[in-house]
């Protein structure tokens, strides 16, 4: 009995020492699967050759370029917000009073110079052009006859059938014919010039606004209320400031440079809008902020800068200073 027993317990920790045994072969195989490198089709093995050795080439070097350093120049350049003006701004009003009869424009219309814009009633003036040469002819008739009387008066004063009295008050009438011609004639040329007022046209070649006045209406000669008002936008200022430390810099600039230039650049300082020159600079100074004033002149040739001309932008008065440069290399960048 007692030798029986332990055959079985002899033979139960056999198996358990062998499944032991067993479990712990395979959970070293199974880690070492996991932790070995994959092998790819370029990792060379036992039965693959060396290509590192054989075919495969390093990357190139980059290239590189000497320059040498030079002297060039180098703008400097002052930064301002500014507003675009136009360079002539006309408020068009009537000289004469009368209805207003017509419109010749459309709003926001480019007009040139002589246009016409409106029309005042000129019938008025047709009537006081009328009178004034009626008048004319009625006054040359008049200096005609009293001049053949002047020389009636002169025969007869030769053989005293007329006193001297007589002769000198034909006379005086004959230059006061005269005189009545000359107020006639100016009257003539005053109805013409306001039949020609009734006329309005353009005093400037530019852009419209928008009508200030509609058909018949009744409008007054010298009317503080326009007709519309006219901006002059080719070429368009621009007026900006600058502190009172950086005058010194734009004169300095200016005498190195008659035509300084300076760019409109949009709100973001990204989008050039239009290149311009520097036209004139104040001649004083505000006490109150420190700043003094300066005015750029731009051509329109960009309809941008027009068409955004009653906002601000920032706008570079740049000057140039020469001084020591490196020159701007391309560099390449290699693994």
């Amino acid at each position: 009995m007692n030798n029986n027993k332990k055959t079985k317990k002899r033979f139960s920790l056999i198996i358990t020492l062998l499944i032991v045994i067993a479990g712990a072969i395979a959970y070293w195989q199974y880690s070492s699967n996991n932790s070995a490198p994959p092998v790819s089709k370029d990792t060379p093995t036992a039965n693959t050759p060396n290509r590192s050795t054989a075919g495969s080439r390093r990357p190139p070097m980059p290239p590189v370029q000497v320059a040498t350093s030079a002297q060039e120049d180098v703008p400097q350049f002052l930064t301002a917000l500014g507003t675009v003006k136009a360079v002539n701004s006309v408020t068009v009003t009537s000289r004469v009073e009368g209805q207003l009869m017509a419109l010749h424009f459309t709003e926001g219309q480019q007009v040139n110079q002589g246009d016409l814009l409106a029309e005042i009633d000129p019938r008025p003036f047709e009537v006081q052009l009328a009178q004034a040469k009626g008048q004319l002819a009625k006054d040359q008739a008049t200096l005609a006859n009293a001049r053949l009387d002047l020389a009636r008066y002169q025969k007869l004063a030769k053989t005293h059938l007329v006193s001297q009295q007589e002769l000198d008050n034909q006379a005086a009438l004959v230059k006061q014919s005269e005189a009545s011609i000359s107020i006639d004639k100016a009257a003539i040329n005053n109805a013409q010039l306001q039949l020609t007022y009734s006329k309005i046209t353009a005093p400037i070649s530019g852009r419209v606004g928008l009508k200030q006045v509609d058909v018949g209406n009744y409008i007054s000669g010298g009317s503080s209320t326009p007709i519309v008002v006219i901006n002059q936008m080719d070429p368009v200022d621009v007026l900006f400031t600058l502190p009172e430390q950086d005058l010194s810099q734009v004169i300095l600039a200016r005498k190195n440079s008659p035509t300084l230039p300076v760019i409109a650049l949009d709100r973001n300082n990204k989008i050039e809008l239009a290149q311009g020159t520097l036209f004139s600079v104040d001649n004083q100074i505000d006490a109150t902020t420190g700043t003094i004033k300066l005015k750029a002149r731009f051509s329109s040739t960009r309809k941008y800068a027009i068409s955004q001309s009653i906002c601000q932008y920032s706008f570079i008065c740049h000057y140039i200073r020469k001084s020591g440069s490196d020159p701007q290399c391309s560099i390449t960048n290699g693994k």
